[in-house]
């Protein structure tokens, strides 16, 4: 693949799943399966999150706009940052190509 595919479907079923991705220049449609998320990791990261964020409701930021603007230009890219991290540590690299089918207008799971 030549750049970066698009993806435009996603499925999950009991922690298994998968995204199918379109790559647009060679017009071909590709799979990724889904890795399995290590629970222990899932709880403890959400309970610090959880944990940070009931810290920031007691903090009381100056009514100053300069000040909310920083904060929005610094928190923006943190939180790109920490999704693209967190989208390349749950999928799994891209398996193989795979054909489409149309079932009644409903795409049909290709695996």
């Amino acid at each position: 693949m030549s750049t970066k595919p698009v993806p435009i479907y996603g499925k999950s079923d009991n922690g298994k799943g998968y995204t199918i991705y379109f790559d647009i220049n060679t017009k071909k449609a590709y799979r990724g399966n889904h890795k399995e998320i290590n629970s222990a990791k899932y709880w403890i990261v959400f309970f610090a999150f959880l944990v940070l964020m009931r810290g920031l409701a007691e903090v009381s930021f100056a009514d100053s706009w300069f000040v909310k603007l920083l904060l929005i230009i610094i928190g923006v890219p943190i939180s790109i940052l920490i999704g693209r991290i967190v989208q390349k540590k749950v999928y799994c690299k891209i398996a193989g190509d795979i054909f489409i089918r149309l079932h009644a207008g409903r795409l049909s799971d290709p695996g």
